[in-house]
Formats: C-alpha cells, sequence, structure tokens
C-alpha cells in the first residue's frame, strides 16, 4: 500500500507541475495547419503550449487515432461504448449514437497488471467547458511524446495504468460547438447538459443561456444523486435525470469503473476552475 501511495503521490504532482496550457490565438511553428497539435513534429522532448483554435469533436477523436497509432507499446485507444454494451448486446452509445472513446497509458496498455495502480482522468462532462478537453489531450500528448526523454514520466508510464477520456459528453459537446458558445458568450450562457429529450416537448429543445432539453451528467452519477444543488426541473441546467445513472454517458463511466480498481480519479472542469 505504502508503494501505491508512493506512486499516485508522484503521478499527482507531474500534473501539477505539467507547464499550463496557453491559449494563444496566433499562428505557431509548432502547430500544423489546421491550429492543432502538429502530429509530424520532430522527435525529441516535447511542451507544446499554443493552438489556434480548440479541438472540436472530430479534431480530438482523430488525434487519439493518431497517437494510439504511434505509440502503441504504450499506448491503446478502447471503444467504450462496444466494451460496455447494454445487457442485450448493442453498443452503449450516448444519445445520439456516437461513440465514447478511451484512451489507456502503460507499459503494457493490453494487459491489466493488478500491482500497478489505476488512474482515471476525464473531460467535457459539461459541453461548453471546451479548456477541460484541451487540458486533458495536452497532458495526454506530454506523456505519450516525453516518455523516452523524461525518467519522472517514463517511471510513471512503467508503474501506473491511466486511463483517460477526453470527451464524456459528446453530443452537448457538438451541440456546444456548433453554436459557438465560447465566442457568443464566453461560454458563460453556452450548452451544459447532453442532448437527450427529457422535457416532454417534441425534438430536441435549446431555449438558450443553458435551457432546454438534457441532463446534467455531473449530476446524473448515484453518489448522493438528487441532494441539494441538482434540479428536478428538465429545462434547468441542473437538471438530474430521471434517476441516477439514467444516462448512457454516466453508465459508460459506471461500467468502467465496476470492471477496474481506480484508486484516484481526476475530472476536469472550467467554469468554477474546479478539479474534481
Amino acid at each position: 500500500m505504502d508503494r501505491r501511495k508512493a506512486q499516485l503521490s508522484a503521478m499527482m504532482a507531474l500534473v501539477l507541475l505539467v507547464p499550463s496550457v496557453i491559449m494563444v490565438l496566433s499562428a505557431n511553428s509548432s502547430v500544423n495547419a489546421n491550429g492543432l497539435v502538429d502530429n509530424d513534429a520532430p522527435s525529441g522532448p516535447w511542451d507544446q503550449t499554443v493552438w489556434t483554435r480548440y479541438r472540436d469533436l472530430d479534431d480530438t477523436e482523430n488525434e487519439l487515432r493518431v497517437l494510439s497509432g504511434s505509440y502503441p507499446d504504450i499506448c491503446r485507444l478502447y471503444n467504450l461504448s462496444a466494451m460496455f454494451p447494454y445487457p442485450a448486446g448493442s453498443p452503449r452509445y450516448s444519445v445520439h449514437n456516437r461513440t465514447i472513446w478511451g484512451l489507456k497509458i502503460s507499459d503494457d496498455p493490453d494487459m491489466n497488471d493488478t500491482s500497478e495502480p489505476e488512474v482515471f482522468y476525464c473531460a467535457l462532462t459539461h459541453a461548453r467547458e471546451w479548456i477541460s478537453n484541451e487540458v486533458l489531450m495536452y497532458f495526454i500528448n506530454y506523456i505519450l511524446r516525453n516518455y523516452a526523454y523524461n525518467s519522472s514520466i517514463s517511471s510513471m508510464v512503467n508503474s501506473t495504468q491511466l486511463w483517460f477520456i477526453p470527451i464524456v459528453n459528446p453530443d452537448g459537446f457538438k451541440e456546444s460547438m456548433d453554436r459557438d458558445d465560447f465566442n457568443n458568450s464566453y461560454g458563460l450562457y453556452g450548452w451544459r447538459k447532453n442532448t437527450n429529450e427529457t422535457n416532454g416537448s417534441p425534438g430536441f429543445q435549446n431555449y438558450g443561456s443553458a435551457q432546454g432539453d438534457g441532463t446534467d451528467l455531473n449530476r446524473n452519477f448515484g453518489y448522493k444523486w438528487g441532494y441539494p444543488g441538482s434540479s428536478t426541473n428538465p429545462n434547468y441546467p441542473t437538471y438530474r435525470g430521471s434517476s441516477a445513472f439514467s444516462e448512457p454517458e454516466t453508465q459508460m463511466i459506471s461500467e468502467l469503473f465496476k470492471a477496474r480498481d481506480f484508486k484516484m480519479a481526476l475530472s476536469l472542469h472550467s467554469f468554477s476552475g474546479l478539479n474534481l
């Protein structure tokens, strides 16, 4: 147990010490023509802190595929929707049939080494918090690209199983991106929930100011479900859902936790600047 605590402490210290993501809206030689991380950048120690725009859903999923293919010895991309299907066997997609992807980083990503502690990271539970995905994707890139050059990172990867879900809420994220929430209101009044049809009106309703259909996934987990701070009104931004784990996105995370033995979980948020 002392060894595991020491590993987790070292891993958490790395999270805090990795340089902050700096969003600079200008051209830079270390980003590609699309303004995203240059996957063909020269090998060597990596500290890319300049982007020209936020990744959208396709950007993120494509980059995860590229990273998994580029670092096969320490990285594996998993289709979690297929890995944790419904009891009848159909994939546990998001409400609008999008795949939820998970990335595992470890010295043997195909093996569950019970001697190594497991750690879980996720982002974009709330759709409008675009920067949470950027921070987590930066962290993923930092680990993979510096594994061969940084002894602290290689030691962590060789002794820990790291799981990442950069986009917990793909439907809501696409809704927020399509409406350009950041530029319209700096995300303050942007879409927050998933896009489940919850209020009884036909079709999906987005009334603005985060009001309308959908469930607040962060208030849909079973732990203290229904406590103050969540709403029973399906139109409210903090609507907690019809029951705990009523949404496929939270169900999938629950199934992942049942299958693993996570010693720590970190959910990235930006609206209040919280690490949960």
